[in-house]
């Protein structure tokens, strides 16, 4: 898996491994702290980065608990060096299914200065017990503290957020990026089949965008995307995912809706960017829908007969919407 820029450069380390313990990504930050070059701890075992202690936890505690709940949180470890130093962590492990493969996402923040005020607060109450009469200095020291552990533990959560953030959005529209798109729709497939509910996908191509590219320059085409983005999410409803797929290509999951309303969603999307006001000439795109039906298995069946609709709007003259089933 190829790792984004703001996430390899996030300020928490951030491993991907297999089930089978293997480290398959390693950001930059975690390289630094661990000293190691990313060809180097790449397709390693995980055990190359723990102690005795920490490969007997991996087995007996964490392995099981990410198979029977999917996720740990808040877990203390020790973790080595390439020379050899043992480095306090604190991490977060969540299972994905990515690419049809199970893996292990993981968190770390080197939590050293926790260590030293911990040891500070221990240190505290000895004094406090052995000097009744210094009580209330203690008592205030205690509290600050406690204030500078809760601040540390604020700055983990608000780093364990970004890096959410970072790795499920795409930096030029803000909307949700192919890999956040992928989860989102195998999360809401399941729950489609689960229920019987209806279900939508639509993919959204830009027509002719080389030309816009290659006429007014990558700046222009960038703010034309932008804008479609803009277009597609202020007119989507809150349940809707709308995401951008790749280059020029956006998808749309629409949970609970039946294929006509899907249709008919999609022509106010197209009518919505064929009459927006652009900067240097009009936008259209061309769509293709998807329904979920009993002979649709899996999510790539779904994929694939949306994109057979879109090119065969592409083909038809463009700036139209096609509905998988019209192509029966």
């Amino acid at each position: 898996m190829l790792i984004d820029e703001m996430l390899d450069t996030a300020p928490c380390g951030f491993l991907s491994f297999s089930d089978e313990g293997i480290i398959t990504v390693a950001n930059t930050t975690i390289l630094e702290v661990l000293g190691y070059t990313r060809e180097a701890l790449t397709n390693q075992p995980i055990n190359i980065l723990l102690p005795i202690a920490g490969q007997l936890f991996f087995q007996t505690h964490l392995f099981p608990l990410l198979a029977a709940q999917g996720y740990v949180s808040e877990i203390y470890i020790t973790i080595k060096s390439q020379s050899g130093t043992e480095i306090p962590v604190l991490i977060n492990v969540v299972k994905k299914q990515r690419q049809h493969q199970k893996i292990n996402d993981c968190v770390l923040m080197v939590i050293q200065q926790r260590n030293e005020y911990e040891n500070q607060i221990l240190s505290l109450k000895r004094v406090a017990e052995i000097a009744l009469q210094q009580k209330d200095k203690i008592n205030q020291e205690l509290i600050e503290a406690h204030a500078r552990l809760d601040t540390k533990r604020a700055k983990l959560q608000e780093a364990l957020s970004l890096v959410e953030e970072l790795a499920t959005t795409d930096p030029l529209t803000q909307l949700k990026n192919r890999r956040a798109f992928e989860e989102a729709l195998s999360h809401e497939f399941d729950q489609a089949q689960r229920t019987g509910n209806p279900l939508a996908l639509i993919i959204v191509d830009a027509d002719h965008f080389k030309s816009i590219n290659d006429t007014f320059g990558h700046q222009v085409g960038d703010s034309y995307l932008k804008q479609l983005a803009e277009i597609l999410k202020s007119n989507s409803r809150k349940t809707d995912l709308v995401a951008r797929f790749g280059g020029e290509e956006f998808v749309l999951i629409l949970p609970a809706t039946e294929a006509e309303n899907a249709v008919y969603f999609a022509e106010k999307l197209r009518e919505a960017l064929e009459s927006a006001s652009w900067s240097d000439r009009a936008l259209t795109v061309s769509m293709g829908i998807a329904s979920l039906s009993p002979t649709i298995t899996n999510t790539s069946d779904l994929l694939k007969l949306a994109d057979q609709a879109l090119y065969s709007s592409k083909n038809n003259g463009r700036n139209r919407v096609t509905h998988a089933n019209e192509l029966i």
